[in-house]
């Protein structure tokens, strides 16, 4: 019987690796159809280790994440041509104010 297992991505060492990476694939997939994302990432980080007891004993820690980018906006407007700047002295502040049509064109 043969307990040693090959080191390739392919191998079972690897097995939960994979397993991590193709849920947060799906799952980045479904975020992205449900809230209209046109960009994700996805990483992958695998950290080994190896420490010398007498045998060489690896270890082998990976982290899996996605993030999701899409962007938020919205626009507004305010002002135009029937408002003018005004000095308000009560305030000490400048302000917005209606134009006020004038006999005299002031």
């Amino acid at each position: 019987m043969n307990d040693s297992s090959v080191l390739k991505i392919e191998g079972d060492v690897f097995a939960v690796l994979r397993n991590d990476i193709n849920m947060l694939l799906k799952n980045t997939l479904h975020n992205m159809i449900q809230k209209d994302g046109e960009k994700a990432e996805l990483k992958v980080s695998l950290k080994i280790t190896l420490s010398d007891e007498g045998v060489l004993a690896p270890k082998f820690e990976h982290k899996v994440s996605s993030v999701l980018q899409y962007k938020t906006e919205r626009d507004g407007f305010f002002g135009g041509q029937d408002y003018q700047l005004a000095w308000d002295p009560d305030e000490m502040e400048y302000v917005m104010r209606p134009k006020q049509d004038s006999l005299f064109g002031e």
